[in-house]
């Protein structure tokens, strides 16, 4: 029924990984993100990497439904015309293809990770050898991270579109 989402579950179900799905329903557990792809444990031969995904269902729910303007190069793809459970699948389907491209590609799985360490080392302030940042330093971090954050998200929007087209179709 929705071909593209089909086939990113079954790549992710295929795979020797362990890949966890969470409905976090909590609104105290939820922040403005409608999901995140969390690497709890990266195995160095490739083999059995474990992947947590969460879907922030309240935020989705209050997700504004239509066209937003990019936001600093980020294009997104709208919930319009979309109900509750089609918006999950929508949001889903962008989480596994982050979760398809981290097990098809060392490189983005990298990439990812590197995304995550750099934020860690933001919101601590500090440089790996545990001196404090600078405000300078912490702009130029908080760059990077975005500039890796767009390109981490090419693969993931591409996809989300394509559902995102499936499911107005299939409705």
């Amino acid at each position: 029924m929705h071909p593209a989402l089909q086939d990113l579950w079954s790549t992710v179900e295929q795979s020797t990984h362990l890949v966890f799905v969470e409905l976090i329903t909590d609104p105290k557990r939820c922040s403005n993100m409608a999901a995140e792809t969390v690497v709890e444990e990266a195995d160095p031969a490739g083999r059995r990497h474990t992947i947590r995904l969460r879907l922030f269902i309240p935020a989705i729910d209050r997700a504004y439904p239509g066209a937003q303007e990019p936001q600093e190069g980020m294009e997104f793809v709208p919930f319009a015309g979309l109900r509750h459970e089609t918006r999950y699948a929508k949001v889903l389907g962008h989480e596994l293809a982050h979760v398809s491209n981290m097990l098809r590609d060392p490189g983005y799985l990298h990439l990812v990770q590197e995304i995550c360490a750099e934020q860690h080392a933001v919101a601590a302030g500090v440089r790996s050898d545990g001196e404090r940042l600078s405000h300078t330093a912490l702009q130029e971090r908080s760059s990077r991270i975005w500039r890796l954050v767009l390109e981490s998200e090419k693969p993931a929007l591409a996809a989300e579109a394509r559902i995102y087209r499936e499911l107005l179709t299939n409705k």
